[in-house]
Parts: C-alpha cells; sequence; structure tokens
C-alpha cells in the first residue's frame, strides 16, 4: 500500500483511502459494473467521495472507464471501471505490510466510524510504518505528506484527534539542529491495544502471518511447477520428430525434479492435474484456504502428540474433506464474475490424466492422496506451527477462552466477489465479530456457531 499512496499525486485524503478501500473490497483485475450509490453503500463513504475518486482515477490514467447495461431493460449504462497496467504494475510491486496487516484492514471495513477518512488514512500510514510494538520512527512529515496529501496544519490536526482518542499513545517532536544532532523525524508510539481495536488485535497477531502471503506463495508455486510439467509431457506424448520429443521429454524431467524439490517428497508429479484445477477454478482455491484453516485451528487445540502418525492422520483428515470437490468428474462450483482458464483445459487435463508412457507404465496425474501429503506438510503444518506461535504471544497480553474464541468469516455478496488481501480468511473473537459464517473451535473440534445457540 505505501508505493500506491505515494503515487496518488494531487489525490485529496479522503480519495487515497477510498482507493485504498476499493482494493481492499474488488480484485484489481476485474471490472466493477455497480452504480455510484451501491459502492458507496459497500465501502462505507460518501457518493461524492466515490465520485471524485473516480474521477481522478481515470484522468490520471489509473482506472479504464467502459459502459455496460445492467438488466434487461435499455436506459441509462452504468460505468464499469478497470485497473489499467499503469495501476496494476504499482499494485505488483507494492510492498506487502509486515506487521499489523489485520489492524490495518479493519479500518478499511469501515469498524471505526468516529473516525473520518482523513484520520483512518493517517492510521494507515502510521501502521504501514510501524514494528511489532506500533513503534513508528524514520518517518518524517515529506513521506506523510506524499502518502496522504495533506498540508502541515492538516496532519496536525488529524494527529492532534489521533492523540485524544488513544490511538496514539505518544509522539516525541523530531530534532532539527543539524550541526548537533542531525535532522531527525518525530517518533510516533500508537496504541494497537486500543479497546476499540479488540476484534482486530486477535485476527493481527494470530493470523497475520499463520496463512499469509507466504504460503499463498507456495501454493502459486506449486501450481505454476504443475502447469509447466504437464505442458511438457504433453508435447512429448504430440511430438513425431525422434529429438524434439526428447528435448520435450528433458523439459518433462526437469520441471518434474524442481516440483519434487519444492513439494518435499518423491512421486509429486501424480498431483499435477489437482494443481492445474486450482489455477483452472479460482472458487476450488478459495475453498482449500477455508478447509487448511479450520483444520490447523483444530490441531492446534487437539493436543495431540506430533509424529510421524499424527502427520500421516492430518494428511488422511484432508484428504476426505477435499474428496466431494475434487474426485475426478466431480462437478465443481463456478466463480461468480470469473472466467479463468489454465493453460491446460477441460479436455487436454482428461487427457493427460489418461495418458501412458512408452513403456506401458500408467501415469496418472491426478492422486489426491499425493495431492494432500504436499498441501499437508508444505502448507498446513507451517501454519499450524506458524498459528501456536502467534497465540502464545496472545496469551501473554490477553485472558480468553481460546478454546473456544474461533470464528471464521466468508465475505461474499451476490454478482460481485469481495476479494480480501491476499485471498486469506481471517479469524476473529466470537464477541466483536459481525460476520456471516460463524464457527468455533472447542477441545480440537469445530462446531456451527448458529447451530449451537439454536440448541441452547
Amino acid at each position: 500500500m505505501k508505493r500506491l499512496l505515494s503515487s496518488l499525486k494531487g489525490a485529496k485524503p479522503e480519495s487515497r483511502f477510498f482507493i485504498s478501500l476499493w482494493f481492499r473490497f474488488f480484485a484489481p483485475e476485474a471490472g466493477v459494473p455497480l452504480p455510484v450509490a451501491e459502492i458507496a453503500k459497500m465501502l462505507g463513504v460518501s457518493k461524492n467521495v466515490v465520485m471524485s475518486s473516480l474521477a481522478y482515477m481515470t484522468t490520471e490514467g489509473f482506472f479504464e472507464r467502459s459502459h455496460i447495461h445492467l438488466g434487461v431493460r435499455a436506459g441509462r449504462p452504468t460505468s464499469q471501471y478497470f485497473a489499467t497496467n499503469k495501476l496494476l504494475a504499482i499494485l505488483c510491486d507494492d510492498e506487502h505490510p509486515r506487521f499489523h496487516a489485520g489492524l490495518i484492514e479493519e479500518l478499511h471495513y469501515n469498524n471505526h466510524q468516529h473516525l473520518t477518512l482523513s484520520n483512518r488514512l493517517l492510521l494507515c500510514v502510521f501502521l504501514l510504518h510501524a514494528n511489532e510494538y506500533g513503534l513508528v520512527e524514520n518517518l518524517g512529515f515529506s513521506v506523510i505528506a506524499q502518502m496522504t496529501g495533506m498540508s502541515n496544519d492538516q496532519f496536525n490536526s488529524q494527529l492532534d484527534k489521533l492523540s485524544r482518542l488513544r490511538y496514539l499513545r505518544k509522539l516525541s517532536s523530531g530534532v532539527t539542529s543539524k550541526v548537533i544532532f542531525g535532522s531527525r523525524p518525530s517518533i510516533y508510539l500508537l496504541d494497537i491495544t486500543n479497546e476499540r481495536f479488540s476484534s482486530a488485535i486477535f485476527r493481527s497477531v494470530t493470523c497475520e502471518q499463520a496463512i499469509g502471503y507466504d504460503y499463498e506463495e507456495m501454493l502459486n508455486s506449486l501450481i505454476a511447477r504443475s502447469l509447466g510439467g504437464l505442458t511438457g509431457y504433453r508435447n512429448a506424448q504430440r511430438e513425431k520428430d525422434a529429438d524434439r520429443k526428447e528435448r520435450q521429454l528433458k523439459i518433462y524431467e526437469n520441471a518434474k525434479e524442481k516440483f519434487d524439490g519444492l513439494a518435499c517428497t518423491g512421486n509429486s508429479e501424480r498431483s499435477w492435474m489437482l494443481f492445474a484445477e486450482l489455477k483452472r477454478r479460482p472458487v476450488l482455491k478459495y475453498f482449500l484456504y477455508e478447509k487448511i484453516l479450520l483444520l490447523a485451528a483444530q490441531k492446534v487445540f487437539s493436543g495431540e502428540n506430533r509424529d510421524e502418525t499424527w502427520f500421516l492422520q492430518l494428511a488422511a483428515e484432508f484428504r476426505m474433506e477435499l474428496e466431494p470437490r475434487f474426485e475426478k468428474g466431480a462437478v465443481l462450483a463456478k466463480d461468480r464474475g470469473s472466467e479463468a482458464v489454465a493453460e491446460v483445459g477441460d479436455a487436454e487435463c482428461r487427457e493427460l490424466a489418461s495418458q501412458s508412457r512408452e513403456d506401458g507404465d500408467s501415469l496418472d496425474f491426478w492422486d489426491l492422496e499425493v495431492f494432500s501429503q504436499i498441501l499437508a506438510n508444505r502448507i498446513i503444518l507451517p501454519v499450524i506451527e506458524a498459528l501456536e506461535s502467534k497465540i502464545a504471544i496472545l496469551e501473554q497480553h490477553f485472558d480468553m477462552p481460546f478454546s473456544s474464541a474461533f470464528v471464521l468469516e466468508d465475505k461474499q455478496t451476490e454478482g460481485v466477489s469481495i476479494k480480501p488481501t491476499r485471498s486469506i480468511l481471517g479469524l476473529y473473537p466470537v464477541s466483536q465479530a459481525q460476520v456471516v459464517k460463524r464457527v468455533y473451535v472447542n477441545t480440537g473440534k469445530v462446531h456451527d456457531l448458529d447451530v449451537c445457540n439454536s440448541e441452547q
């Protein structure tokens, strides 16, 4: 978000925060065919902020606008906005928040209505630069002004309000005597335990990195290398010229060797078709994250001894969860609004899965057991360990019944895909979160909270 905010030259603070809100709710690569009034309601801002911000983004070449008709009747068309290559390049290179991603996200979801958009923008900038303790150093006003578009008077006014509301605990003014000390910016200490952050503190500490960027990158790498291996194998099978066929087989073998190293197991190519399905059907990737998070939460509180038998049982349980959706020939739900197509299509996938080597040995790329073992080893187990370490930190600061304090949020609205940062699900305290789908973990088992309440 740092590079994005710094690139919005001339934009008002309200527009900058609106634009950061936009990418919390909508995927950058997807068009948004919604009227201004609906966007304003969804993002919790005024229609004037929406119109002025979209006008700025279009004028500056960050958005492209097209017109579509919603519904069957002809009438006034609705504008649809797409991110341009100029903006996508900025987003691709933007820096992922190292700390406090959960707190930043809560501000974007309009949980702090006592703060103006300018208040929240400045707080976001502070959180982006804060360490794990909320300390902000080496952040001069020139950088703040570049990211917020605020004048010195506006900044001081916002700073005063954040202090009065106890988001800012302490301020140490900067030193400007270059002769003695040199020029040093002010130091800010944020109150990241502010009671208004109670719903996000839990997620931020426990899950900010538990199933975050690193594990999504791991999954994307597995998918990409699977597609490369499948393409090499397909080309080798189709090639008639002996020399070219040999080259394609070497490409396939090289892809297999690299994938084995990434998956930390042999015969890992047997999972390739299943990883290709994740590329071809993004809704399956979303479903997979949900299952990973739930299973990891269960195992954290199960109290089981972790040995080889435990790991095999973990992989087996994960396979049982996936089987109804990943079986060969299963009817799979399609993403709303997504027409993503993998490099290996439906017909080619089925063809590859049934092809054989020249030596007659059957080559099956659709092995759910191998797929489950790879994910258990490379993603689920690290998530469990990360989640445990975060909970240990949290237990030092809060007295909460952790064995029954987890809630899963699933944000989807009809017709529009709301894509959270890093495409992950979050954990929230039962007492604070406003959620659509609610479950809790108790003695290592996940229960539906609404069902439990209805039985009482």
